[in-house]
């Protein structure tokens, strides 16, 4: 580490530090300011410091059979053995599409039901609004009579 008594080693002189060089390699800190999807699939953060970052990337399945799919739940399907294996890939990739960003899709309700319950509904509010309507009345008359 140097000779005794010389310099020619590590050294340690009392004076005030100043800095000669700095270079900067980093970002400010940044909260997540918002999160949006590409036609590819690509998830892309976006942070309040200006920056973003790709944070993931949606996949998306194709089958041999689409129409050999199990259904599960409304618009909800689950793999079978008639519709085969999934090939997951990349969006617009290997037949597998695109998708559409920043959509909503279109309802999956069956209107005609649900007119059919609003319609019972109503139908159901009308004969009860009846209901107290002549029980009133009812009331009504009977407060006219005389009394004996």
């Amino acid at each position: 580490m140097g000779t005794v008594g010389s310099s020619n080693g590590i050294t340690q002189f009392d004076s005030a530090s100043t800095l000669a060089n700095s270079t900067v390699n980093g970002a400010l800190f940044g909260s997540l300011n918002g999160v949006t999807v590409d036609q590819s699939g690509n998830v892309t953060a976006q942070f309040t410091n200006g920056l973003t970052q790709k944070i993931g990337e949606v996949p998306l399945a194709t089958f041999a059979n689409a129409d050999g799919l199990s259904q599960v739940s409304g618009t909800a399907f689950a793999q079978s053995a008639d519709s085969g294996a999934a090939v997951v890939s990349t969006a617009g990739t290997s037949g597998a599409g695109s998708i559409q960003d920043s959509a909503l899709e279109g309802s999956t309700v069956d209107l005609a039901n649900e007119f059919t319950t609003l319609i019972t509904t109503q139908r159901a509010y009308s004969a009860s609004a009846r209901i107290v309507t002549t029980a009133d009345k009812m009331l009504q008359t009977l407060e006219q009579l005389p009394s004996q």
